[in-house]
């Protein structure tokens, strides 16, 4: 249940910090909540392989830090620090795999990362098995959420959005038919 309350804190956090809401007061939040001094957040992201999905990555790895130094630095989860753990998942699926099995080892409260849809359905299980509360920042495919329910999303499924007209649109879009 820690896991869980920590996610959505977590969650939460991140948004707020994502969306620019700025002067947040933390207040008493760590101590109310109970959340740990430092909270292991693990970030895998394909920062190597293609070029232009390592280009991808390294963007998303500068929102993640920078959320994450927003979050630390306006007291937003009160005491409570966020440490963030890298990692490369090289733009392939065993990668991305390994990288998690790392992440639960070293005991992490959550995740926030993956660049690839199926990288992360690839991984994702072992994150829902070991009750990891993890939030995808950038995919917007089919399958995310129904890994289980601890895993959030920042996009909506596109193949939802789309119009049935646009069916050849979503498809190239999210990479997944």
């Amino acid at each position: 249940m820690r896991k869980s309350k920590l996610g959505i804190v977590l969650c939460a956090a991140l948004l707020a910090a994502a969306c620019g809401s700025g002067g947040a007061d933390g207040g008493d939040t760590a101590q109310a909540t109970g959340l740990p001094a430092t909270i292991k957040v693990g970030v895998p992201l394909d920062l190597s392989g293609a070029a232009g999905i390592a280009g991808v990555g390294t963007s998303e790895r500068d929102g993640v830090r920078l959320a994450a130094k927003e979050i630390n630095d306006t007291g937003f989860l009160g005491e409570s620090k966020i440490e963030l753990v890298e990692i490369d998942t090289k733009a392939d699926k065993q990668e991305a795999v390994q990288a998690v099995l790392k992440l639960a080892a070293e005991q992490i409260d959550a995740v926030v990362g993956f660049t690839l849809t199926p990288s992360f359905l690839a991984a994702a299980p072992q994150l829902q098995q070991n009750g990891i509360p993890t939030m995808a920042v950038g995919l917007s495919s089919a399958g995310v959420t129904e890994v289980g329910d601890y895993m959030f999303r920042l996009y909506p499924d596109m193949a939802n959005v789309m119009p049935p007209a646009d069916k050849e649109f979503a498809e190239t879009f999210t990479g997944l038919k």
